[in-house]
């Protein structure tokens, strides 16, 4: 893994040959894809964008589009998952993720870089890393791009506190990310470190994208195969409620940590 040319940065030596790439699944998220983007480049992970046919310009910065053969009636999250493990095993980098495009991830220690976090995990001997969900909400409908100064205000959601985001691994083989639905790479030898890192989530950002998100691209395509599994719950609630905006009171601010 981390074996390399060495620099001296901030007293810390560096690998300079140790490679992150994360694979960023994509769907009609212009509106924050750029960022996502721009974030990943100044946290030193190369991104690779899997573009499931978006029309709203996030295709500009795909990757490659999938399905090959063209858009699909269906959301097919099975087969984006393994098309994310043939990926991942022809990969050269030492550490993978999976990735969605309205996620913000960090290092638990400022200044620390994504790529930094886990070239210290590996020296330590993980070969994996879980991530704390914080997901934000939108208070008002000004929303114009940077999720990081535009939305402050964030809960911690029920259904990701209870469920595992094991979705960095060292590059050693083979993983299985279908099982779990993407929330674990799945490989003998795999060792979460205890340390987990922050993913940031903005699903919603303006009542325009939530509505054309959640009610047009999500709730109406979801596989009813995988929905029978339990999988595709996280809108059930605000679909039904279509409480978009919600009101600070009742969620925390971000302070930063």
């Amino acid at each position: 893994g981390a074996a390399g040319r060495e620099v001296e940065r901030d007293g810390v030596r560096h690998h300079m040959s140790f490679r992150v790439q994360a694979f960023v699944c994509c769907f009609n998220e212009a509106d924050i894809l750029e960022w996502t983007l721009e974030h990943l480049q100044l946290q030193e992970v190369e991104a690779y964008v899997i573009d499931n046919w978006s029309t709203d310009g996030s295709q500009h910065w795909a990757n490659e589009r999938f399905p090959a053969a063209g858009p699909s009636a269906l959301y097919e999250w099975t087969a984006m998952l393994h098309r994310i493990e043939r990926l991942a095993a022809t990969s050269k980098a030492d550490w993978c993720m999976i990735y969605d495009a309205d996620e913000i991830r960090r290092s638990r220690h400022p200044g620390e870089t994504l790529r930094d976090a886990l070239a210290r995990f590996d020296r330590a001997g993980w070969t994996a890393a879980d991530h704390e969900v914080f997901q934000f909400w939108p208070v008002d409908d000004s929303y114009k791009g940077d999720p990081e100064r535009s939305l402050l205000y964030y809960e911690r959601p029920k259904i990701d506190t209870r469920l595992p985001h094991i979705k960095a691994w060292r590059n050693i083989g083979p993983v299985d990310l279908a099982s779990s639905a993407g929330h674990r790479a799945d490989f003998p030898g795999r060792y979460v470190a205890p340390e987990k890192l922050i993913l940031k989530h903005y699903p919603i950002r303006t009542i325009a994208q939530a509505e054309r998100k959640v009610m047009r691209d999500r709730i109406p395509r979801y596989d009813p195969a995988e929905r029978a599994k339990n999988w595709h719950v996280q809108y059930d609630e605000v679909s039904r409620t279509r409480e978009w905006i919600k009101r600070p009171e009742t969620l925390t601010k971000w302070e930063g940590m």
